[in-house]
């Protein structure tokens, strides 16, 4: 006869009920954590869709404030734009080169002309919009600590750009079109109905090919944001509301935000390749940068 364990002179529970119990206990934590995990990422959808808001009022409050939309030194000459570059300058205005014949990718002693990502951080220095609001909780990303170029405290006033990828969950719209652009009646603030942000472009962690409009699920997934795991990508349009997208064909034109022009299964946008198209096709194209692991030598073709 199997013996009872005993505690206190009082029967306890057999062997085969405490594993019985174990074994309840196991198969409800494997129901429950599915369930868990999924409202998890409902509240931070909800926190990262905020982030976006914010970053759409903040883009106005910087309209009020200087009667223009946040710009650093713009080139319209066919120069490529660019990203992360001058981080640790004070000024993000001053020693940019202007002419593609003086252009050299990646500067560290200015921000480069037609800097995406400096554009954006103005709204940091400007409107005390906060670096944290760059972040989306769904990814690995962290918001930037503000250190000068040596690893020192530092302050906002002291920095021109985000130091890094590692510091910037999100993608925007290119506020630098190219001639050609502003001839297709591209311009900046976008149009109405653009996507001017989203959860930052896959690049190279996403889909090899761009898959076409009606494609798989499957196709469709990889060519997400990586920050929702592929699922999707929350997105802020210029009107100032943002919505939740399953698929990257969620721009004015059901174009993808992504890529210039209007996705035909060319090759999928990443820091090196050719998007799909030189330009855009139409005045709300939108072409969100920049994309996953980029660096400050990375570049991309002007919207």
């Amino acid at each position: 006869m199997m013996k009872r364990f005993q505690r206190s002179g009082r029967q306890g529970f057999t062997l085969v009920e405490l594993l019985v119990v174990i074994g309840i206990i196991a198969l409800l934590i494997s129901i429950l954590l599915p369930a868990l995990n999924s409202a998890r990422e409902r509240a931070q959808r909800i926190k990262c869709g905020s982030n976006l808001r914010q970053i759409g009022v903040s883009l106005n409050l910087y309209n009020t404030d200087n009667r223009t939309f946040p710009r650093t030194a713009y080139f319209n000459g066919g120069q490529k734009t660019e990203v992360y570059t001058g981080a640790y300058q004070a000024s993000p205005f001053t020693g940019a080169s202007t002419a593609s014949t003086a252009y050299t990718a990646g500067t560290t002693t200015s921000v480069g002309s037609n800097d995406v990502t400096a554009a954006y951080f103005l709204m940091c220095r400007t409107v005390d919009l906060s670096v944290g609001n760059f972040i989306c909780p769904s990814s690995t990303e962290t918001p930037d600590a503000l250190q000068d170029s040596t690893g020192a405290a530092s302050n906002i006033q002291s920095r021109s750009n985000f130091k890094d990828d590692t510091v910037n969950s999100y993608s925007f719209y290119n506020p630098y079109p190219s001639s050609t652009d502003v001839k297709q009646g591209l311009k900046w603030p976008a149009q109405t109905a653009s996507a001017i942000a989203a959860d930052k472009n896959p690049g190279a962690a996403g889909a090899t090919a761009e898959p076409t409009i009606t494609g798989a699920t499957s196709a469709q997934k990889l060519a997400n944001s990586r920050n929702h795991n592929g699922d999707g990508q929350e997105v802020l349009y210029q009107d100032g509301h943002v919505d939740w997208n399953t698929t990257v064909y969620c721009g004015s034109n059901k174009d993808n935000i992504y890529t210039l022009g209007t996705g035909t299964g060319a090759a999928f946008v990443d820091g090196g390749a050719t998007p799909n198209g030189a330009s855009c096709n139409y005045s709300d194209d939108s072409y969100l940068v920049p994309a996953a692991g980029a660096t400050s030598s990375s570049t991309y073709s002007t919207n």
